[in-house]
């Protein structure tokens, strides 16, 4: 064996220790590695035996990817969810705070201000519109250790019940300091709104008494002479051809059996759904400009269907002109228009409707009978304030459908109440105008909602010079969605009324000395409202460097946290093409 044979074997040896050394600690890695990788089992035996050194019983359930357990401890209700492809479990205390509908704004404020101090606990809410419900929960996400298990449980939950009597005494001291404040107006108070959505998803209408006749339920269809009316402001037209597409094909060309057609028909028959889609195509000519035949396509498709309403999916299209001499490239009408949105067919008969109101329109009429004013509900008072008929029955359908998000349905009613109310206006009780200014509030978003800008700028106009926040917010929403040139400049006046008042709420006192106000919640938001408004509008008109000064500021503010990131991750985006 000569020297080279000897270099060859010991370069040789020197390998394989090499690669045994890897080897080796690879497999220690790995088997370090596992100890965290546990499967759903073992992770529910550390869970077991920390219970049981706590001396709780569990009550296990095992689900399609998870395994559950339920427990008390010290009069709590708590949940750990394990699951297959998680390595932390989930505590869950749920349940911990309760409140009424009206308080949602408080409670999500507190939420945020939680979820922002606290180190592991995280709070959410649920709510409960059928029994006018708001439920606070705190989660936190745990590493299954199996010496420890039992101590990182105590301290948790520990740390939940003090996050929980934290909250308590915040909601507390808010609703104390929300009944001492002088500036809380009709519009500002959330509770006249979430308490009607018990109502909206029972399909419940309560109305003044009117004679069956005079009623709009079930028996009064949504025409396709309404429906394009309302989703486009064709005011007048002349409709020359329908063609409704099912399993066949069905052409009307009559004039008033085209404008008086039903556009449920086509979906619904016999109080269910017959087809789970339907095409409506209608040709016409607007009467405004009668040398274009235009085109509108309704697509009606299968939503859902609950005890007393069928829902159903409406798109409608209204097709583009040709760019000619009379229309321009940056003309309306030479691009296409499309909005899509729930449509709910009430099944409820025009009886029980009628004896369902006159129940409730008899017990208001006991209460006050008995002196018993402070006992109405929100819905009795309002029975009180609409005294006319036609009134009261048009804004308590308009509004229940407003809040339930049906706005097509919900502007005819609203247009009737706006128009009987306006003329009576200079002669009404504060109340009673009160209702007018709703009116006007609700038809303003509809509009917007359908994009017909114009028409909810001419209501919402009304509104501002009231100077409310929430009338105030839609009307620049109105401006900022068409783009109007005005918009800028409203929403910098309103910041500078808005920073007076907040400097006069000061007061002489010192500001060193005197803690903030709990009512200033409302304006903060309001001004992160304008801050979001304002960016949106300086990245339209290219002033990035404006808008990114102000996103910047908002990262700051939970509510437009989102909205910041994104709106600078979009800027990032335009400043790297």
């Amino acid at each position: 064996m000569d020297v080279y044979d000897i270099i060859i074997i010991f370069v040789l040896a020197t390998y394989a220790v090499v690669f045994a050394i890897y080897i080796y600690y690879t497999r220690k890695a790995m088997k370090q590695k596992t100890k965290l990788d546990l499967t759903t089992q073992q992770k529910a035996s550390i869970v077991k035996d920390a219970l049981r050194l706590l001396n709780c019983e569990g009550k296990w359930k095992t689900e399609k990817e998870s395994r559950n357990v339920t427990y008390e401890y010290q009069n709590g209700n708590f949940r750990i969810r394990i699951e297959d492809q998680k390595m932390f479990v989930e505590l869950g205390y749920f349940f911990c705070f309760s409140t009424e509908m009206e308080n949602l704004q408080t409670v999500r404020h507190l939420c945020n201000l939680c979820n922002l101090s606290a180190e592991t606990c995280r709070f959410y809410y649920t709510v409960d519109a059928e029994k006018n419900k708001i439920y606070a929960h705190i989660t936190a996400s745990l590493l299954p250790q199996e010496h420890a298990m039992a101590s990182i449980l105590t301290k948790t939950m520990s740390e939940m019940f003090y996050w929980q009597s934290a909250f308590s005494r915040g909601f507390d001291n808010q609703m104390e300091a929300s009944k001492k404040a002088d500036t809380r107006d009709m519009e500002a108070d959330n509770s006249k709104w979430k308490r009607m959505m018990f109502l909206l998803r029972e399909q419940e209408m309560l109305s003044q008494h009117v004679t069956p006749k005079e009623r709009l339920g079930v028996a009064v269809p949504l025409t396709v002479g309404e429906a394009v009316n309302t989703i486009f402001a064709f005011a007048e037209i002349k409709p020359k051809r329908l063609v409704i597409s099912t399993d066949k094909i069905v052409e009307i060309t009559d004039e008033n059996a085209i404008s008086d057609y039903n556009i449920a028909d086509a979906i619904v028959s016999d109080g269910e759904f017959c087809y789970e889609e339907a095409m409506l195509s209608l040709e016409f000519i607007d009467l405004r400009r009668t040398n274009y035949i235009r085109h509108i396509v309704l697509h009606l498709n299968e939503e859902k269907a609950a005890e007393h309403t069928l829902y159903f999916r409406l798109t409608a299209t209204l097709l583009p002109l040709s760019i000619s001499r009379d229309v321009q490239t940056l003309s309306p009408d030479n691009h296409p228009q499309c909005i899509s949105m729930i449509v709910a067919y009430d099944l409820t008969s025009t009886e029980q409707l009628l004896n369902e109101f006159l129940y409730m329109k008899k017990e208001t009429e006991a209460l006050l009978k008995e002196g018993k004013d402070d006992q109405l509900t929100e819905e009795q008072q309002l029975i009180v304030d609409c005294t006319d008929d036609q009134v009261g029955y048009h804004l308590y359908h308009g509004k229940r459908l407003f809040l339930a998000k049906r706005f097509l349905e919900a502007e005819p009613h609203l247009c009737n109440a706006f128009d009987l109310m306006i003329p009576l206006f200079p002669s009404m009780k504060s109340r009673a105008q009160e209702a007018f200014y709703d009116t006007c509030y609700m038809l303003g978003f509809c509009y917007n909602e359908m994009r017909q800008f114009q028409r909810s700028y001419y209501y919402l106009e009304l509104l501002f010079p009231l100077r409310r926040i929430t009338y105030t917010e839609e009307y620049i929403n109105c401006l900022v969605n068409q783009n109007d040139f005005r918009a800028l400049q409203v929403i910098e006046s309103v910041q500078e009324t808005v920073e007076e008042v907040m400097n006069n709420s000061d007061g002489d006192e010192d500001a060193d000395d005197v803690e903030k106000p709990e009512t200033d919640i409302t304006l903060a938001s309001f001004c992160g409202f304008l801050k979001r408004r304002k960016a949106y509008l300086l990245i339209g008109r290219g002033r990035y460097d404006d808008a990114r000064s102000i996103l910047n500021e908002l990262l700051n503010d939970p509510d437009s946290t989102d909205f910041a990131m994104n709106e600078l991750a979009y800027l990032q985006k335009i400043s790297e093409q």
